[in-house]
């Protein structure tokens, strides 16, 4: 009996001298696990989850930092710190189930604003407007600011440069190496593997075809509304295009406040819109707009569009009726359509695979998830402005312009401000 009062004397006096406590009960997977106490560094420390050894990044003299590691079977993990081979402390961690959905990484950039070719981590962007895939899985980005499209081939780890050199704006067309764009916005990729641009400066499409020739794909280089021939209609800042199956090209006409349509005979007509701003719903006749800035497209042919000024998410169909899916004020809250609210949506992306609209909210820096099933607004990413990777409503974005979906499901973002690439990946 004394012999056992000695040993749990002995263990209470090295936790009260040499272990003292942990942080955090609760979080993530891949997020930092302290153990506080005194003299840590001159010890031999183990820490384990469910009986398997952490990784130890830092020893200190007052802590020992180490990497949660990825959640088992159970939500919550049995957490024992050893200290020279003996029992310490002991406590459980609980995951934090909901975020871990949705893990927010940087994919490519640097955050330092420049013109840098190479690995995906090293490489650098200067305000990355769009992004967007093509059949091939290559990713194609909008490098706004410095007046280039990048690229990133399909398993590649590096960006290289498609057309455009480190900031030369103008308006030139031929080989990808002497073309010039005027802050290129978004893209889109038709079934043949062309390029094509909204040439926001130069108030034109501008197209990319296979063997890197640039040419004017619609537009004339001057602003202005007017429909009529892909050589004679006047566009003024288009922002986004896509493609239908058929091989129309939908054009986010933002200045002019108007959803244009670039038929497969190359004929231009007007949508929905005006050409002044406005918020109604309804036909062409009637339906205003308000600096639209994003397009998606479901399956069923209606186009999905990101009315940036009015906070809201606009639906045009088939029949050219144009409605408001979601939206009223500007704002953030998540909930069913009819109290949803949207901050300046900017970039829109249709992920079939959950029939769901992806948002990129620029004004509320964060991604927005609204399920077309079950009509509901959700955010799975980003909380106030700034940069962090992390799950969830942990990590931080700097005005996000754009999505598009990859391969895999997984959502890439363009994060204007931070001058980055993001990607989220559904765990």
């Amino acid at each position: 009996m004394s012999s056992c009062n000695k040993s749990e004397e002995r263990l209470k006096g090295v936790t009260k001298q040499n272990v003292v406590s942990s942080f955090p009960q609760t979080g993530f997977e891949e997020d930092i696990f302290t153990v506080y106490g005194n003299n840590l560094n001159n010890s031999s420390i183990r820490i384990t989850f469910n009986d398997k050894d952490l990784n130890i990044i830092e020893k200190y003299n007052d802590k020992v930092l180490a990497v949660i590691p990825g959640k088992e079977n159970a939500n919550e993990a049995q957490v024992k710190v050893y200290m020279n081979s003996e029992l310490v402390l002991s406590s459980v961690f609980t995951y934090d189930v909901k975020e871990l959905l949705y893990k927010v990484i940087t994919y490519a950039g640097t955050g330092e604003r420049g013109f840098l070719d190479g690995p995906l981590l090293s490489a650098k962007l200067w305000y990355c407007e769009g992004v967007e895939y093509d059949n091939l899985g290559n990713l194609y980005i909008a490098d706004r600011d410095n007046n280039t499209v990048r690229k990133i081939a399909k398993n590649s780890d590096e960006i290289t440069t498609l057309l455009g050199n480190n900031r030369l704006s103008g308006y030139i067309n031929g080989p990808a190496n002497i073309a010039r764009l005027n802050y290129p916005w978004k893209i889109a990729a038709d079934n043949n593997g062309n390029i094509f641009v909204a040439d926001g400066g130069n108030s034109a499409i501008r197209k990319i075809d296979n063997s890197g020739n640039v040419t004017t794909y619609a537009g004339t280089n001057s602003p202005g509304l007017v429909d009529g021939t892909t050589t004679t209609a006047r566009f003024k800042r288009p922002v986004d295009v896509i493609f239908d199956k058929t091989g129309n090209l939908y054009v986010a006409d933002d200045n002019n406040h108007v959803i244009r349509k670039i038929s497969t005979d190359g004929t231009v007509t007007t949508l929905a819109g005006n050409g002044t701003p406005g918020y109604a719903d309804g036909s062409k006749s009637v339906s205003r707009l308000n600096l639209p800035s994003g397009l998606a497209l479901d399956d069923s042919g209606n186009l999905y569009i990101a009315d940036r000024m009015n906070n809201r998410i606009r639906k045009l169909s088939p029949d050219g009726t144009l409605s408001t899916l979601v939206g009223t004020t500007a704002g953030s809250i998540d909930g069913p359509f009819t109290t949803a609210t949207i901050n300046q949506p900017y970039g829109i992306a249709y992920h079939k695979a959950e029939n769901s609209l992806i948002i990129a909210e620029l004004g509320g820096h964060k991604i927005r998830k609204i399920d077309l099933t079950e009509q509901v607004v959700t955010t799975i990413a980003g909380s106030t402005q700034g940069f962090a990777d992390g799950y969830g409503t942990s990590a931080k974005f700097n005005q996000p312009t754009d999505v598009t979906i990859d391969p895999e499901g997984n959502i890439v973002v363009a994060d204007l401000t931070n001058s980055r690439i993001r990607k989220i990946i559904k765990k």
